[in-house]
């Protein structure tokens, strides 16, 4: 299964951090969304797309991505960082929205702490200093292979790609 972490992380890197240590925990490739771009998409199996929070959702490049993806994979999960991580839910709403009217399965969604310094927030420190820290790298790690396992023997997922040509 070629499996690829495609992501936008712009502040303090808290999304790469992330993406780095999924991408690790399951073999992934771990690319910028501009990298991603350029490649067309390619044709990966599993994708996880994630960025920091920016105004209530995904950076706009990553929301721009999977409205044009040439080659959208059979299978994706979604994931951000943000100051306020328990309104993951919310924040995933756009992204999720595109995906669901192109029809591209979504397996699971992850929201982690990331350090935010946004606005008035810079005045104070920010919020959630220091993160991601190390816990939040392994709970990502370990939801990456839960999502990888799930795609493995979904039948949602294994009937998706035995349609692909």
């Amino acid at each position: 299964m070629r499996v690829a972490i495609i992501h936008v992380s712009i502040h303090h890197h808290n999304t790469a951090k992330i993406a780095e240590a999924m991408a690790a925990s399951i073999g992934a490739e771990c690319l910028t969304v501009a990298h991603a771009m350029e490649r067309g998409g390619e044709d990966w199996d599993l994708v996880g797309l994630g960025s920091g929070i920016f105004f209530g959702s995904h950076h706009r490049s990553l929301l721009k991505f999977a409205e044009r993806w040439q080659h959208p994979p059979t299978a994706t999960f979604l994931f951000s960082t943000a100051g306020l991580p328990s309104l993951g839910w919310l924040w995933h709403r756009s992204l999720r929205s595109i995906l669901t009217r192109r029809q591209i399965p979504i397996l699971d969604e992850a929201c982690y702490p990331g350090w935010d310094t946004v606005g008035p927030l810079r005045w104070i420190g920010g919020i959630q200093r220091g993160r991601p820290n190390s816990q939040d790298l392994l709970r990502a790690a370990s939801f990456a292979q839960s999502v990888r396992r799930a795609g493995d023997v979904s039948p949602l997922f294994l009937a998706a790609r035995s349609t692909v040509p």
